[in-house]
């Protein structure tokens, strides 16, 4: 089973994907059919069937951690906001960056 992914979520800031609390995983892939906010509030978020989009641009976001094992979005953009951490466990293909207040790894 995979997810589609679009917009901000609820208000603009909670994520389109949030993770509200504790350690979680998913094992299918999230697609992004537009730009788009993945969240992790608390605990970490992982995501083994990454991250894939046709060019759309991606916030990763939250206090809490995110781990994905591959990530695939073409042209879109990737900023990384907030204190927690984001972890490539894979490949990276096609994205540029920025970091602002946060972990890249």
């Amino acid at each position: 089973m995979d997810v589609l992914s679009n917009g901000a979520g609820i208000g603009g800031t909670s994520g389109a994907l949030n993770n509200v609390l504790g350690d979680n995983s998913f094992a299918g892939q999230v697609t992004l059919n537009s730009a788009s906010t993945i969240k992790s509030s608390s605990g970490t978020l992982t995501l083994s069937g990454g991250i894939t989009s046709a060019n759309q641009n991606l916030i990763i976001a939250g206090a809490g951690d995110i781990i994905t094992h591959d990530i695939d979005n073409g042209t879109g953009t990737l900023t990384k906001n907030d204190a927690g951490t984001f972890t490539f466990a894979g490949t990276v293909n096609g994205t540029t960056g920025t970091v602002g207040n946060a972990s890249l790894l």
